[in-house]
C-alpha cells in the first residue's frame, strides 16, 4: 500500500511539472523580490545556468544577438537547494527594464557598502544646504571634483534617510525633506537604484509624488541605454528618443504630468523641434510598415 501511494505521489509531482511547463527538474521562476534580495546579499549567480527562449528551447542566432544588446528579458529558475539552473529570454517590457536596471547598478554598486555618519536628524537640513552650496561652486566639467563631492555627500544623505526617515508627501512641507528629494532625485544613479523600490511602493500608497516617479524612472531607463517614458530627460530626448512616443502625453498624464508640447514651451525652442522631429519620424515609420492595398 505505502509503495502503490509512493509511485501516485511521484506521479503526481512529474504531471505538476509538466502541467506547469516549467523547465527540467520542476525548476521555479524567481520573483522581482527574491532576485533584489539575493543582489543585496550578493547571492545572485547564474554563471552556470543554461540559456533558452521561452518554449524551453536553444536559443538560436538572433535571440543570442538581442540577448548581447540587453534588449532580452531574462526569467531565472532555480532547483529546490536554490541554485540557479536556467534562465528563459523573452520580449522586454518596462518593468523588465526597470529590473534590468536595478540587477545592473546594484551588482556593482550596492550602497550598504558606505560608511554610515552620525547625523543629527534636526540639522539634516544644515547638512544639506551646504552639500548643495559646494555643488555650485564646482564647474560642471570637472567631473574629478564632482566624483569626489559625490562620494562624500553620498554617505551624508544615505545616512539621513537610513537615520531620520524617507522624504515623501507627509513631510515634504518640510524644507530639509524638500531638499533631500532633490538630492535623491537628481543626484546619485547608485542611491537612485537603491532606493528605486522603495519610492515605487510609497507612489502606490499615494505617498510619494507620481510626477517625481516619472522622472526617476527616466533617469534609470537612459543611465543603461534605453529610451525614456515620459519625456523628463530633455537633455537626452534627441540622442535616445522616446518609447512609444505615440502614446506619451496618455502615460503623462497618469503621471500627473502636463502635455509634452505645453511642457517644452517652458524651455528652448530647440527641445520642441526635436521632439516634433521624433514624433514625424514615427509617423513616416509606422506608414512605411503598412501593407500595401
Amino acid at each position: 500500500m505505502r509503495i502503490y501511494l509512493s509511485i501516485i505521489i511521484i506521479a503526481s509531482l512529474l504531471a505538476a511539472c509538466h502541467w506547469f511547463q516549467q523547465p527540467k527538474q520542476c525548476l521555479t521562476k524567481m520573483s522581482e523580490r527574491e532576485i533584489l534580495d539575493r543582489i543585496y546579499k550578493q547571492h545572485f549567480n547564474y554563471v552556470y545556468a543554461s540559456f533558452k527562449n521561452e518554449a524551453g528551447e536553444a536559443l538560436d542566432s538572433l535571440d543570442k544577438l538581442l540577448l548581447s544588446q540587453g534588449k532580452l528579458a531574462k526569467d531565472y529558475y532555480k532547483d529546490e537547494t536554490g541554485a540557479i539552473k536556467e534562465v528563459r529570454v523573452r520580449p522586454m517590457t518596462l518593468d523588465d527594464q526597470f529590473l534590468e536596471v536595478q540587477i545592473r547598478e546594484l551588482s556593482k554598486n550596492d550602497i550598504r557598502q558606505l560608511k554610515q555618519v552620525l547625523v543629527d536628524c534636526y540639522k539634516k537640513e544644515e547638512y544639506l544646504i551646504k552639500i548643495q552650496e559646494y555643488s555650485r561652486t564646482i564647474p560642471w566639467n570637472d567631473w574629478e571634483k564632482k566624483e569626489i563631492l559625490d562620494q562624500q555627500s553620498l554617505a551624508i544623505i544615505y545616512s539621513i534617510i537610513e537615520q531620520c526617515g524617507f522624504p515623501c508627501l507627509e513631510n515634504i512641507d518640510q524644507e530639509a525633506n524638500k531638499l533631500l528629494m532633490n538630492h535623491l532625485l537628481n543626484g546619485s544613479l547608485k542611491m537612485l537604484s537603491y532606493y528605486y523600490p522603495k519610492l515605487k511602493e510609497l507612489a502606490k500608497q499615494g505617498k510619494f509624488p507620481l510626477s517625481n516617479l516619472a522622472f526617476a524612472e527616466d533617469r534609470l531607463l537612459l543611465r543603461h541605454g534605453f529610451k525614456q517614458w515620459y519625456g523628463t530627460q530633455l537633455f537626452r530626448l534627441k540622442k535616445f528618443g522616446i518609447e512609444d512616443i505615440k502614446h506619451l502625453d496618455k502615460r503623462r498624464e497618469v503621471m500627473g504630468l502636463e502635455p509634452m508640447l505645453t511642457y517644452l514651451k517652458k524651455f528652448d525652442r530647440k527641445y520642441t523641434e526635436q521632439y516634433l522631429d521624433l514624433l514625424e519620424k514615427t509617423e513616416i515609420l509606422a506608414d512605411n510598415t503598412k501593407p500595401s492595398q
